[in-house]
């Protein structure tokens, strides 16, 4: 038993690791589509 957990572990923490860095992946891309966008328009007009 104990021997499955710390085979589950260190999977369990690195996907953590890769959900976090997805998250915020995905807020700089947010942030950057929000910032942009008023440039953009400003441009283009």
């Amino acid at each position: 038993m104990l021997l499955d957990t710390n085979m589950h572990h260190p999977k369990r923490q690195s996907y953590t690791i890769l959900e976090k860095y997805l998250l915020l992946l995905f807020s700089t891309f947010r942030l950057y589509n929000f910032e942009i966008e008023p440039i953009m328009n400003e441009f283009s007009q």
